[in-house]
């Protein structure tokens, strides 16, 4: 992913949605890695109990190659307009855009939660969606490793929240790896003994568990 590119803004009176240049510019496999994903969303339209769950829900619009796409939720929910669709954010700011690009597309069903995924799947699973109700996809699509929130580093995933996926009944997920964050620690693999290596592998560790950091040494990914 690329940084920020800003142009001049628009005037706006309230809040507003960001204008094209105010955007994150994505890398073109962004559009790949949204076409597999359209692609599972469609082979879950058969299903007539079925719910979607995004962890990362970003701000509801990216831009590839100049060109606007709508992101992963703000496509479920447009997919299937009569069908639950929560979408989990942990940054304030994102959640703001979110949910008036929800607004500007009139999608009622979208059910918006700030926080951290971590805490919330389990809590929408006390409390909202009963084990087996509904076959429930997955898509989780971490930024990055670790998240600053309310003053503390947070991951953005954790071994639990996989396990709590993984063993919930007629759950499936969809994972994306972060490529740029575990190119770095194949690097240190290699220097297994430098204070920043070790840290390293500490947080990858920390949010994808130890079996697949060592699948990922093994593989030198």
């Amino acid at each position: 992913m690329s940084g920020k590119q800003r142009g001049k803004p628009r005037e706006r009176r309230g809040k507003s949605l960001l204008a094209p240049a105010e955007l994150l510019t994505f890398l073109p496999h962004t559009r790949r890695k949204l076409n597999v994903h359209e692609k599972y969303l469609r082979a879950c339209l058969k299903f007539p109990n079925f719910c979607y769950i995004d962890t990362h829900g970003g701000t509801g619009l990216i831009k590839v190659n100049d060109q606007l796409m709508e992101g992963s939720a703000i496509k479920a929910a447009m997919l299937f307009p009569s069908t639950p669709v929560y979408v989990i954010e942990i940054d304030s700011r994102k959640v703001e855009q979110l949910r008036l690009v929800a607004k500007d597309r009139n999608l009622s069903q979208l059910n918006i939660i700030e926080g951290d995924c971590n805490v919330e799947v389990p809590r929408l699973f006390r409390e909202e969606i009963k084990p087996g109700q509904k076959f429930i996809l997955f898509f989780v699509d971490p930024d990055r490793f670790i998240f600053r929130y309310k003053g503390r580093k947070v991951l953005e995933i954790t071994p639990s929240l996989l396990d709590t996926i993984t063993l919930f009944p007629r759950s499936e997920i969809l994972l994306t790896l972060i490529i740029q964050g575990t190119r770095p620690g194949s690097y240190a693999f290699k220097r297994p003994f430098d204070p920043k290596s070790i840290a390293m592998t500490q947080t990858l560790e920390a949010a994808l568990g130890t079996g697949l950091v060592q699948w990922l040494k093994d593989n030198h990914l």
